[in-house]
């Protein structure tokens, strides 16, 4: 643990959301691929990040509605050396219609050109199995050198009849994962490094491998859940 990290009092990233109100903004450390900080913007759209030391970020803004639709900015690259940085403007954008309820989506400026999507339904572990009453389906990149890329990922809970879809997806290869999802804690797996890592392994051994192209639609894939 870095004490000096934790007194120093670093600098503010501020600026402004536009495109929707209620905006969460999250800032990401490149030199780990770890969320920093984070802050929601106020009703006016404005947000300041505090204390944040020297070096290279990228943020961004995400919104989801209460009808499970969401929004997200494209990331904006932040180096901070010595100063506080303003004025900084996120827009968000949609990013359609999903089938389920979104937790965490890739930004579009990951995967706006040659975007995919993919659209499947869960079945249960075995024929005599139910689903659950609260399912999640992980979309995981499958490259090694995406494993820390919190962005990449994505997660939904899915329909009453099983059935998901992920829209504007960066193309590559991806893991999907199907499981019980926490009653209580509606935070993405995703953002929690140790989480995330647990993740990754449970998502490798159940060997759901699917390599989508760009421009790409994958429709009808069966993902069987995890006991």
């Amino acid at each position: 643990m870095d004490i000096r990290r934790r007194v120093e009092r670093g600098h503010t990233v501020s600026g402004s959301v536009t495109g929707g109100a209620d905006a969460s903004v999250l800032l990401l450390n490149l030199a780990d691929l770890q969320p920093e900080s984070s802050s929601a913007a106020h009703s006016s759209g404005g947000f300041e990040i505090a204390g944040i030391p020297d070096g290279d970020y990228e943020l961004f803004a995400q919104h989801r509605a209460a009808d499970g639709s969401t929004a997200a900015s494209m990331p904006r690259k932040v180096s901070v050396r010595g100063a506080d940085i303003s004025g900084i403007e996120l827009t968000l954008a949609p990013f359609g219609s999903i089938a389920g309820r979104v937790t965490l989506e890739p930004p579009p400026a990951r995967c706006a050109e040659g975007a995919a999507s993919l659209g499947g339904k869960v079945v249960p572990a075995s024929e005599t199995d139910k689903l659950p009453k609260r399912l999640r389906v992980h979309l995981i990149p499958a490259e090694p050198a995406a494993a820390n890329e919190v962005v990449r990922y994505a997660e939904i809970l899915v329909a009453g009849d099983g059935a998901f879809e992920f829209k504007h997806l960066a193309p590559g290869r991806y893991w999907l994962l199907a499981k019980s999802a926490d009653p209580v804690n509606d935070r993405a797996v995703a953002w929690d490094a140790t989480a995330r890592a647990t993740l990754r392994r449970e998502a490798e051994a159940a060997k759901n491998e699917i390599e989508l192209k760009p421009c790409s639609r994958v429709d009808g894939y069966v993902l069987r859940v995890v006991r």
